[in-house]
């Protein structure tokens, strides 16, 4: 089957379009944030199954982040906020 010239450039835009969008998604996710000079926010992924959420909130706690705020995009994964 042929396709047109049309058909083949709408394709191969939108491809493009596609991983561009990808990339600044993987590529713009901050792993942590200031909004105010004496303060320090920190965005975490809510940990897989596989991991223990009190340790890794006794670390966090222990390195002097305090636990603000728990959100999801979408569905799962939840995000955690931290600040100190």
């Amino acid at each position: 089957m042929k396709l047109s010239r049309s058909t083949t450039v709408f394709v191969n835009v939108a491809l493009i379009l596609l991983i561009a969008l990808l990339a600044k998604a993987l590529l713009t996710a901050p792993a942590s944030a200031r909004a105010d000079v004496g303060r320090e926010y920190k965005v975490v992924a809510y940990p897989s199954t596989g991991q223990n959420v009190e340790q890794m909130l006794n670390q966090y706690a222990g390195e002097g982040w305090r636990f603000v705020f728990a959100f999801e995009f979408g569905r799962l994964p939840y995000s955690l906020i931290f600040e100190r």
